[in-house]
């Protein structure tokens, strides 16, 4: 973990003036086009994002060339951005999820699927209300979690012989509870797409009215900042209505799905605080060596 949070600082830099880039230009690191915000959040000078919703539901692996990476401890049909719903906000479509640790992990990092181990996500600072690619088709609108650099999802219309990153719902379910169970799951004739425009951008407001026949008003939020040993994390707060409906499905995911590991999240907890209390044991010889010195030196001199 320790190499982990060196190896980010040193990218601190490029991933600010990459999500720059990449919000001045409309387009991602893998070539779709996203008209989601992304704001740079500062890490701090120490820490790591072991926070304990990530504890409780999954572990961290060392992953290379990513390095020290978070995995959800899941069963092999589990994706990412499926359990939650969209939500139109003053920020554009924000991923409202049903999963206990979605406020970090759809909000920030990218996502990469493994033969060896599954889904998992690979921290980060720039936070999005989605951090997902965006492409529309006919009727079709479809999202992948943002990946790293170098790492294709290839379109939703190819067979493909490795996982299925996309997602793909009609526009007239598009922003229904649970969105997940909407998935299109049928193969595409060869070439139907070919017979529609195709848009790589987050659906407009607009065009999901008409399809719903209703007006969607926009969800307001609250933002609150939490102070974690990475630095500033955002987490949207929701009205109370919505923030019940998100506790009666978490509730019902964490029996059915994800089963947390409180054990698991007591005994990271309890790493830690050995791991901060030898770094404090640490910083202290090492301030009471050089307090020595300085006295030697002080001595010296008044002689």
């Amino acid at each position: 973990m320790d190499r982990f949070v060196a190896s980010l600082k040193n990218l601190r830099t490029p991933l600010i003036i990459m999500g720059t880039l990449l919000l001045s230009s409309g387009l991602t690191s893998c070539g779709f086009y996203t008209s989601q915000a992304e704001v740079a959040v500062q890490p701090s000078e120490e820490g790591n994002y072991n926070l304990e919703s990530l504890d409780m539901y999954g572990i961290w692996e060392q992953v290379e060339p990513y390095g020290e990476v978070w995995h959800p401890d899941v069963g092999p049909d589990w994706r990412p951005f499926y359990y939650g719903r969209w939500a139109y906000t003053d920020e554009g479509w924000d991923w409202v999820s049903y999963e206990n640790f979605g406020w970090i992990v759809y909000h920030y990092g990218d996502w990469v699927f493994s033969p060896d181990y599954g889904w998992l996500w690979i921290p980060g600072n720039l936070w999005s209300p989605a951090r997902v690619h965006w492409l529309e088709f006919d009727d079709n609108i479809c999202w992948a979690p943002m990946t790293p650099p170098g790492v294709e999802v290839g379109e939703p219309w190819e067979p493909g012989s490795g996982i299925n990153f996309w997602i793909i719902v009609n526009i007239q379910n598009f922003t229904r509870e649970n969105v997940g169970r909407y998935h299109v799951s049928r193969r595409f004739e060869e070439r139907e797409h070919e017979r529609f425009p195709i848009y790589r951008r987050a659906p407009e407001i607009g065009r999901v009215e008409r399809f719903e026949g209703r007006r969607i008003e926009p969800v307001p939020l609250h933002r609150r900042i939490y102070r974690t040993p990475l630095g500033e994390l955002r987490r949207n707060e929701y009205p109370p209505e919505e923030h019940r409906r998100i506790l009666k499905h978490q509730r019902k995911l964490d029996h059915e799905v994800l089963h947390p590991n409180r054990q698991r999240m007591e005994e990271r907890r309890r790493q830690r605080e050995i791991q901060e209390g030898k770094r404090h044991h640490e910083s202290e010889e090492h301030h009471g060596r050089e307090r020595h010195e300085r006295r030697k030196e002080n001595k010296h001199d008044r002689d």
